[in-house]
């Protein structure tokens, strides 16, 4: 009963919140947030941002991190997705990219856990002000799986507070990057390994 009330709610409010009269530049920025979010992207950016050097090398174990995070968050989402399978809002337009048959599904959002596995790691990782600038993106993607239409209220908070946990379980409740479980010694032993193999082959 308890469960038929708050799902009746989360109906109720996340269709109140969804803007079904979005014109084509609002449904655009919306669009554009879901695409920055998209798992398949996010996927390639530690390995573009180390081929790259876009990130100093004595945070690179940050990447490594990033990577195992997106990796488990994927099965995380896919599984939950598979054992709830509850269906997206009536009112979501089929302009969705589905890369697998439970994306089909809405219970967790796989955007909104992502989006906030990416701004802890940022808030673990980025001493700067521009982690800040991340947590404004990973809240404005969130926010917008609701206001697409394509998630409930519910999904989205569901799915902000596993991309958090996995955060915290990825460096074990500090959110300091010197718990993190692949730390920097990790890679400076990895690394070296590699130059050393390297060299011994040339």
């Amino acid at each position: 009963m308890v469960l038929g009330i708050v799902g009746r709610l989360d109906r109720k409010v996340s269709k109140a919140l969804y803007w079904s009269s979005a014109d084509g530049l609002r449904r655009g920025v919306l669009r554009s947030l879901e695409f920055s979010g998209d798992g398949l992207i996010w996927l390639q950016v530690p390995f573009i941002a180390w081929a790259t050097s876009m990130v100093p090398l004595d945070k690179t174990y940050c990447l490594v991190n990033l990577l195992i995070g997106f990796l488990l968050d994927l099965c995380m989402i896919g599984l939950l997705k598979f054992v709830f399978r509850r269906p997206r809002p009536v009112y979501n337009k089929d302009d969705m990219h589905i890369v697998v048959s439970v994306d089909k599904f809405s219970f967790p959002s796989g955007h909104s856990s992502r989006a906030m596995f990416i701004a802890a790691m940022a808030y673990i990782c980025i001493p700067s002000s521009l982690r800040y600038v991340v947590m404004t993106w990973s809240a404005m993607t969130a926010m917008s799986r609701v206001i697409l239409g394509r998630h409930y209220l519910g999904d989205v908070s569901v799915g902000c507070c596993l991309g958090v946990a996995l955060a915290a379980a990825l460096s074990q409740g500090t959110f300091k990057a010197e718990h993190l479980l692949y730390t920097h010694e990790n890679w400076v032993a990895h690394y070296g390994t590699i130059l050393a193999r390297m060299h011994v082959k040339a």
